[in-house]
């Protein structure tokens, strides 16, 4: 599975080198607004343009809620366009998108007859409480380490701060991240959502605890150096996710 999802990366990225990958601004509005009826039936798809991943809102305007997430190059029927944000459908999630971080159709069509319309990703839901979790805990990114502190403002290691940041939203942790690590449902790392926990382990023991935020990236209390930062998920080092919010 991990190594099909390379293929189809690597595939779609030399594909985009080729078509250049331009975003579609006001094309995709162009292309709506341009219908007649003999063509209302027809499906109009956009793809993301991002490096992450791209956010899904419940109206237009980046002040509305997060409702869902989509992959780079991840696929949208494109149901009504105004003012540079798109009404879009996928997966299990329907709302707007901003129409500056997406591919043309001529390139998404690209992408369909190249990969095959099933093998792009859709989009996935957040729930508003992990929304609003994260953008709590993002609150912090700057703030010190500091090893055995759990204070947001003062400085707190990675279980400390990750106990701190649950606290908040009804959910009370263990101290240290090897028994936060048994504190929920475990999931696999692909399974995890925004909001999941993340645990890195070296010789079959749990060192550290970060928050999943999606496409790839994490929010933790890194290090001395770092403080509260966001960072790559350590793959090489991530051995699986708890699912504390439900």
């Amino acid at each position: 599975m991990y190594r099909s999802k390379c293929v189809l990366t690597l595939g779609i990225a030399g594909m985009l080198f080729f078509i250049g990958g331009q975003a579609v601004h006001a094309e995709v509005g162009s292309s709506l607004l341009t219908q007649t009826e003999s063509d209302t039936n027809e499906k109009h798809y956009a793809a993301a343009n991002v490096s992450t991943k791209l956010n899904i809102r419940s109206a237009p305007g980046v002040e509305s809620d997060i409702i869902g997430k989509i992959s780079a190059f991840g696929l949208m029927e494109i149901q009504d366009y105004q003012d540079g944000w798109c009404l879009v459908n996928s997966g299990e999630v329907s709302g707007y998108v901003s129409a500056d971080y997406l591919y043309s159709p001529e390139e998404t069509e690209h992408m369909i007859e190249t990969v095959g319309i099933e093998n792009l990703p859709v989009a996935e839901e957040v729930s508003p409480v992990r929304q609003q979790l994260i953008d709590f805990a993002s609150q912090f990114i700057g703030n010190s380490y500091v090893w055995g502190g759990t204070s947001l403002t003062s400085g707190a290691d990675c279980s400390g701060y990750v106990q701190s940041v649950y606290r908040e939203f009804g959910v009370e942790l263990p101290r240290v991240s090897a028994a936060q690590a048994y504190a929920g449902p475990q999931i696999s790392i692909n399974s995890a959502q925004p909001g999941d926990l993340i645990f890195y382990a070296k010789n079959g023991s749990i060192y550290h605890v970060v928050i999943n935020l999606g496409g790839g990236q994490v929010l933790a209390a890194s290090s001395a150096k770092k403080g509260i930062c966001i960072s790559n998920l350590d793959y090489s080092h991530a051995v699986w996710a708890v699912n504390v919010l439900g």
